[in-house]
Formats: structure tokens, sequence, C-alpha cells
């Protein structure tokens, strides 16, 4: 009988013993799940934050856009072998030189490399990066057709820039 009682007590000491590691492993996967969902949903209202800025950017007028960029580059590319167009800075133009800015005349922008197999890319020569705030954040990125910034009128890249220059010196 004091076997049988003995064997019942470690039979119940390790269904105990096995509950008890399900309700923890259950528990710390519903809490790292919570975390995750935390972490997806920070991530998400960050890139839903950037797509209203860029949104609210694009609803401006040119002049509205060059009064608050604190920043323009423009990029051009070299074209090499097998069609690659590799973008490198070729001017900035700061609305103050305390503007911080990661780029320098003469840097590769790599994610604004293009192959230029077919499409509308063959006349494609540059493109124009406004900046905002500091440090700068890119709102908006416009390609040059034949020196003419065709998402905002065709407005000649000089233009664009002796504006902004204006601009930013009567500021």
């Amino acid at each position: 009988m004091i076997k049988l009682f003995l064997r019942g007590l470690v039979f119940g000491l390790g269904f105990c013993t096995a509950v008890g590691i399900a309700l923890f492993v259950a528990s710390h996967l519903q809490f790292s799940e919570r975390q995750s969902q935390a972490a997806v949903k920070t991530s998400f209202s960050a890139l839903d934050e950037k797509m209203q800025r860029e949104a609210n950017w694009r609803e401006l007028s040119l002049s509205e856009k060059l009064n608050r960029a604190t920043a323009i580059v423009v990029l051009r590319f070299n074209k090499e072998e097998q069609g690659l167009n590799r973008a490198y800075v070729e001017k900035v133009v700061k609305k103050h030189p305390n503007v911080q800015l990661n780029l320098e005349v003469g840097s590769e922008v790599e994610k604004a490399n293009f192959y230029s197999e077919g499409g509308n890319t063959r006349d494609r020569n540059g493109v124009v990066k406004f900046y905002t705030q500091n440090p700068a954040l890119e709102v908006e990125g416009l390609y040059l057709y034949d020196d003419r910034l065709i998402g905002e009128g065709s407005i000649p890249l000089h233009v664009l820039l002796n504006n902004y220059t204006n601009a930013t010196e009567a500021q």
C-alpha cells in the first residue's frame, strides 16, 4: 500500500512539474509576442510619420518647399558597364552652414543608382533631393531630365537653385 502511495505521489509531482513548465513556457511566449507586437507598432508608427511628412511635403508649392528646405542636393550619374548609372553628389546647397548632412560633393549615393535598360530613363541626367530639419532628413527626390525638374513644372535646374539661394538669403 505504501508502494502504491509513493507511485501516486511521484506521478502527482511529475504531473505538477510538467504543468508548471508548460504554463511558464506559455506565459513567456505570450510576453515575447506582446513585445514583438509593440516593436512592430513602433516601427509602423515611425513609417506612418515619415509617410505623412512626405505627403504633407508634396502638397506644398515649389516656393513653400524652397522656404522649408534646409538643404538641396544635386546628384548626377556616371554611366558604367552593363548600363549601370552610378549616382554621385554634384552639388550641396544648405540654408545654413550648420545644417548636418551626411553627403559631400563627389560621394556616391548607392540608393540612387539605376540601370538604364529601356523605359523613360534615357534622358535622366540627375536627381534633386530636398531635405528638411537639422540633422537633415530627405523628404523628396525628383528626377532631372535634360536639366529640368519634371515634377515641378519642368523648371530648369539653374533657376531652381537661384530661387533657393534667393529664398535662403531673404531669411
